[in-house]
């Protein structure tokens, strides 16, 4: 394979009428943009051959590759063939070291779901637009097995698009009951938590489209009922998804290392912080410097990070907490669990874990810069305002907290970041824990609000604004 080029043969069109467009035999394909990947199996790239661009999937030579290809190509034409919008598959083709690819329309200006809930002004029509797709499928008897957003893509005017078709299942007649509300539910779990205000419309838009038979208000409480445990479902497959190489994570050990990092951050600085992370630590720009943790600032490209590094300590603390997860990996798994469900917090990047036999010496973690300033640096006058969203946005991540189970173990104002805009984010997330029990959930709750009251001992106007807020 040529950089930027493959060969492939185009050995089955799905409209053989098409062959004055696509020829088959070998095509020399130009890969213009990597859209996903996971190493060893697949990559999803934008590419070009004769004259257009095509999305094109090329499978790596691997023990399931054919059942794969096959499940995605299979699919695909089911999808078509319901009127379901989806790629329209193209063409099969394979290439000369075993890899077998599919080519499927380019649906152009399209925006992965996950991306596009972030900038939308209006949030409520692409969740009607989901929850409409989804009554779609299951009327015809079919539904997305991995329900995520990242499953979905958006268009400004085209509307919204179903991917991954490999992973839809199907079955001889509309789903039943018990499987719309599976399939829902975790649909619902990976609806970021601030829009769950608006599942309930987007219920309504579903159970308009239910074919006949189904027990509408039946659905409607059966689905919301299962909603928190298909959120700990999520949760718990996410948390162990944070640790291992995947689409959107990769993981390398080495002498006694241990890296994670996004596999979008610039492979440039992957290698720096890899080979060196100490050089970034300049003392002329540091944050803080503590004997437990030292944190700067660091700018690469056009983008700004948060560096932290976890410094060593004593012999007897290190072979105390051998058979403990370390706080870095801790705070990289519990940044990313957040963001996964919306809860606003710096995005882990990178995490590097360095031993000595199975002594932790050193841990850095990167971060995604947020700017503003700490609660505790605001003027209590600023917070208690009636026009301040302050208190508003810290009941919110108070309560979205509670959605996902979690509590933060150092609820203080210095860990909370006022943006321009008002809005809080949490940070410093080596104490937070998903709590097992709701005895010790509750306990750990209301060691935390405790503590955040703490912040205001003395001022019971402010304390009062912050009571108010929660009881709304």
């Amino acid at each position: 394979m040529e950089e930027n080029r493959i060969h492939l043969t185009i050995n089955f069109l799905v409209k053989p009428d098409v062959t004055h467009i696509y020829p088959e035999g070998e095509a020399e394909f130009y890969l213009v943009e990597k859209l996903r990947d996971l190493p060893g199996r697949r990559a999803v790239w934008k590419a070009y051959v004769y004259g257009t661009n095509v999305l094109l999937k090329v499978y790596n030579k691997h023990a399931k590759q054919h059942r794969d290809v096959d499940a995605e190509w299979d699919n695909a034409i089911r999808l078509m063939e319901y009127n379901l919008r989806a790629a329209s598959p193209l063409f099969r083709c394979v290439g000369k070291n075993g890899e077998m690819a599919l080519a499927f329309e380019y649906i152009d200006k399209g925006e992965i779901f996950t991306e596009h809930i972030k900038t939308v002004k209006n949030p409520l029509y692409i969740l009607k637009s989901l929850f409409e797709m989804h009554a779609k499928q299951h009327n015809v008897g079919c539904y997305q097995s991995d329900n995520h957003l990242g499953n979905y893509l958006c268009t400004k005017g085209s509307g919204l698009y179903m991917l991954d078709a490999g992973s839809f299942v199907f079955s001889k007649e509309a789903l039943s009951s018990e499987e719309r509300v599976s399939n829902l539910a975790m649909l619902m779990a990976n609806i970021p938590l601030p829009l769950h205000g608006l599942i309930n419309n987007g219920m309504s838009c579903y159970v308009a489209l239910c074919s006949e038979g189904v027990d509408k208000k039946a659905l409607l409480r059966d689905v919301l009922d299962a909603k928190d445990k298909a959120i700990q479902i999520r949760l718990k497959k996410y948390l162990k998804k944070t640790r291992r190489s995947c689409t959107e994570f990769e993981r390398k050990d080495w002498g006694g290392k241990t890296w994670l990092a996004c596999r979008e951050l610039p492979l440039e600085l992957k290698n720096k912080l890899k080979e060196d992370p100490d050089q970034f630590f300049d003392k002329s720009d540091l944050l803080k410097d503590g004997n437990t943790c030292t944190v700067t600032k660091l700018a690469f490209g056009e983008k700004k990070y948060v560096l932290k590094r976890y410094n060593r300590k004593p012999l007897g603390y290190q072979l105390s907490h051998i058979f403990i997860t370390p706080r870095a990996l801790r705070s990289w798994t519990n940044g990313h669990a957040l963001n996964l469900f919306g809860i606003k917090t710096p995005r882990p990047q990178a995490c590097l874990l360095v031993r000595s036999g199975r002594l932790m010496q050193r841990a850095y973690l990167l971060m995604e810069n947020i700017e503003g300033e700490t609660l505790d640096q605001i003027d209590a006058e600023k917070i208690f305002s009636p026009r301040s969203p302050i208190p508003e946005a810290f009941c919110n991540r108070w309560n979205e907290l509670e959605a996902i189970g979690a509590t933060h173990g150092d609820m203080k104002a210095s860990n909370l970041i006022v943006t321009p805009k008002g809005d809080l984010t949490l940070i410093d997330l080596d104490g937070l824990k998903f709590d097992k029990t709701d005895r010790s959930h509750q306990r750990r709750r209301e060691k935390d609000m405790r503590r955040f009251m703490k912040n205001w001992e003395g001022n019971t106007e402010l304390i009062k604004t912050f009571q108010d807020a929660l009881l709304l």
